[in-house]
């Protein structure tokens, strides 16, 4: 679950990291994801004790960046998609490859200069056009058809 970009959890959700457990390390990345998200030393209890890290201190470290009641997860996780799914798709796509690109860079001027390309290439975009127009008109935004 540590590469997608938005985690709920269940109240009753319980994680755990339990690669010490049967004698492994993590896989898939999970060294660098959760170092990431909830910090080294967070990361490195939880991997080297194995215990059960319960939903709302997982929402609290960030692994998570909502806990709903358990009857509500499936629902929340439909609007939630649906949400996204209503964005402008070249924008969620630039924002997710500048935050790869960019979550360990260190030259900041190089960080402003891929933001600065991406703005420049969606400034262009049908979807940008439809947003500013909607700005003015004062209606929501409506990337689901491409004009003709």
């Amino acid at each position: 679950m540590l590469p997608v970009d938005i985690r709920i959890a269940s109240e009753n959700a319980r994680i755990g990291m339990f690669f010490i457990r049967m004698g492994l390390v993590p896989e898939l990345a999970s060294s660098h994801f959760l170092a990431q998200m909830v910090g080294t030393a967070r990361a490195l209890e939880w991997c080297l004790s194995g215990r059960m890290v319960e939903a709302a201190e997982a929402r609290e470290a960030g692994l998570v960046s909502e806990v709903v009641p358990a009857q509500r997860l499936l629902d929340r996780a439909v609007e939630l998609g649906e949400q996204l799914a209503s964005q402008s798709a070249p924008a969620v796509r630039a924002i997710k490859d500048l935050f790869v690109r960019n979550e360990c860079e260190t030259d900041f001027r190089l960080v402003m200069k891929r933001e600065g390309e991406a703005l420049d290439e969606l400034r262009a975009t049908w979807e940008h056009r439809e947003a500013a127009t909607a700005f003015i008109e004062k209606r929501p935004a409506d990337f689901s058809r491409r004009p003709a």
